[in-house]
């Protein structure tokens, strides 16, 4: 397996952490969907932590230091969680930096920020970004990192699409999506692809997609308190990238990569158990169907909103570009 891997020794901190001394920022004010983005920003810390670990960056640690929450829950989380979000965030990482390799006086729109600092990891000293999230999150947000000319903050929904009107429309648009369409139900992720669509042609997307079965069994039960209490608010999911062509006509999968690309049953078997501790007995159907189903469960795409409807066999064939995380 080629694993992707995050270098930092020569970015320029643009963080308060200096200007704060050290002060404690609280989170209670992050509740539901907002607060998890500590278990995201917390799954980054123990692959950091980790010698052979994927994530290589010891900022992390500065950045929890620096957050007054209780974490002790999220230390029990499993390896498999972190394991999962290293490759998300790896992956995101690379595909963002081809874009601004390939663009680099174009922008970048995070949606759905959370306390990440992607654009440190990417910047080219030329490219403008915007974080967008909601209100307490910018809050926080603004304790812990500094705007500058290029970095910006826009504190709203991404379902309130008053934040269109503040990205220029002039210059090449990367949107990255990490964790936050599977919190919005599917009408929801409808419109934000439609928002998208019309107002940025040809624009490009990467997000992260599970297939509605890993949801569906996941959210049977979990022992972790923080883990049961996130996956109950998770809603989309998708099989195959051709259904956003029924809310996008166009729309081309310029790369797809999964991160489970083979399975044995055991491992399967493995895997759905240690997903609930309600399940003691799986079924030999729901077996078959995890084995068939393993390679969607979770998933990277980068696509593009295309201004005109592909017509040729040979543009459909993007829909078949794969690369397996091996």
């Amino acid at each position: 397996m080629v694993l992707l891997s995050i270098s930092t020794e020569l970015i320029q901190l643009s963080w308060t952490i200096q200007r704060g001394l050290g002060m404690k920022v609280s989170a209670k004010q992050l509740k539901g969907v907002p607060e998890t983005l500590l278990y995201t920003l917390y799954m980054r810390l123990r692959e950091a932590r980790n010698p052979s670990g994927r994530i290589k960056d010891k900022r992390y640690q500065a950045l929890i230091d620096r957050i007054e929450y209780d974490f002790s829950e999220m230390e029990k989380i499993p390896d498999e969680n972190v394991r999962g979000v290293a490759f998300r965030s790896n992956t995101i990482d690379e595909i963002t930096r081809g874009f601004v390799e390939r663009n680099p006086g174009g922008i970048v729109v995070s949606l759905g920020s959370g306390l990440d600092f992607r654009h440190e990891r990417v910047d080219n000293g030329s490219m403008q970004w915007y974080d967008i999230e909601l209100p307490e999150v910018i809050e926080l947000r603004k304790q812990l990192f500094a705007e500058t000319d290029r970095l910006h903050f826009i504190a709203t929904s991404v379902l309130d699409f008053s934040w269109i009107s503040r990205i220029p429309v002039r210059k090449q648009v990367l949107f990255v999506a990490e964790g936050l369409f599977v919190y919005l139900d599917p009408d929801q992720v409808k419109r934000v692809f439609i928002g998208i669509s019309k107002s940025f042609p040809d624009s490009e997307m990467v997000l992260d997609v599970s297939n509605p079965l890993y949801l569906q069994i996941i959210k049977i039960g979990s022992p972790n308190q923080f883990l049961s209490k996130m996956y109950a608010l998770w809603k989309w999911g998708m099989t195959d990238w051709r259904e956003l062509e029924a809310w996008v006509p166009g729309i081309q999968v310029i790369k797809e990569i999964r991160m489970i690309s083979e399975l044995e049953e055991s491992d399967i078997r493995e895997l759905a158990a240690s997903s609930s501790s309600m399940i003691t007995d799986i079924d030999q159907q729901v077996i078959g169907t995890w084995i068939e189903e393993s390679e969607k469960f979770i998933r990277v795409g980068h696509v593009k909103f295309c201004s005109k409807t592909r017509k040729s066999k040979e543009e459909d064939a993007d829909f078949e570009s794969l690369y397996l995380w091996r």
